[in-house]
């Protein structure tokens, strides 16, 4: 026999094995001395609910609702609702609104009509810089149809002319 080999099996030492463990210890690691974590237990019982304050000894006073007042008049005129006039906001502009409409029909119908939607979406353009009115989409759209409109109508109309 040679000296690294033991001389019999028992004495072998086990290739992965850790430390030996004591004879009356549980198998596994070492138990840290730490407490386990969450709250305590505690062997009181619960403490009792806490004590409420009786009720008021008479609810609260009543008092009548006040006096009704009496509806308001009905408007006839047309710039009025039902609440009164409308407050904040001007009216739409009517000459947007015609700018718009003679510029779309000048398109198909009437080249000659785009001049007067340019002109009334111009003008009401104006009207609506200074707050008296609102439209102002409407205008640009008519000032802008009307415009293409009035050009188609004159390269026809130079054109015709020309030949």
């Amino acid at each position: 026999m040679t000296d690294n080999q033991p001389s019999s099996p028992d004495d072998a030492p086990e290739p992965h094995a850790g430390p030996p463990t004591p004879p009356n210890s549980p198998a596994g690691p070492p138990a840290s001395s730490a407490p386990p974590a969450g709250p305590p237990a505690s062997s009181a019982p619960p403490s009792s609910p806490p004590a409420y304050s009786a009720p008021p000894a008479s609810p609260p006073a009543y008092s009548a609702p006040a006096a009704y007042s009496a509806p308001p008049a009905y408007s006839s005129s047309p710039g009025e609702s039902l609440a009164g006039p409308v407050q904040g906001r001007p009216p739409f502009s009517g000459m947007a609104i015609a700018g718009f409409a003679i510029s779309c029909v000048s398109l198909f119908i009437f080249g000659f009509l785009g001049i007067v939607g340019l002109l009334l979406s111009v003008a009401a353009l104006r009207r609506i810089r200074t707050g008296v009115a609102r439209g102002r989409g409407l205008a640009i759209a008519g000032l802008v149809i009307g415009a293409v409109a009035a050009i188609f109508y004159l390269v026809g109309l130079l054109l015709r002319l020309g030949s």
